[in-house]
């Protein structure tokens, strides 16, 4: 199945805190080899990658100043997807809006810290 551009919880956590989860935004339709390159969003840190910082006014999921971790960018197949929300593992959010999920899209080529091989995917 294809997938859409669009944001999604990814189980994240811990032994300590086995139930946290992380909002990831997909960046793409599935491409032509069933692939959708998602971005993790983590909170905010000194230090951290600043192409792309996020507040609770960008998206409901968000709590607190956070950060696109393009570092931990990934490409996942839709398959996989499929899966992982068949299965009840990835939880479905709503959308961000327009300009919000351009900036993290664009963030993708702009950041310093994305990985090459995912900037060469993107064709950046």
């Amino acid at each position: 199945m294809a997938h859409r551009k669009g944001t999604l919880l990814l189980p994240s956590g811990s032994r300590s805190n086995p139930d946290q989860n992380h909002l990831h935004v997909v960046c793409n339709d599935t491409c032509i080899l069933g692939l959708n390159l998602l971005v993790p969003v983590s909170t905010f840190y000194d230090g951290c990658d600043t192409t792309c910082e996020l507040t609770g006014l960008d998206h409901d999921f968000i709590r607190h100043l956070s950060f696109v971790f393009y570092a931990k960018a990934t490409l996942y197949k839709a398959e996989q997807i499929d899966l992982g929300y068949a299965i009840g593992l990835l939880i479905p959010q709503p959308d961000l809006v327009e300009d919000v999920f351009l900036r993290v899209k664009n963030g993708v080529c702009f950041s310093p810290d994305t990985p090459h091989k995912i900037k060469k995917y993107f064709e950046c």
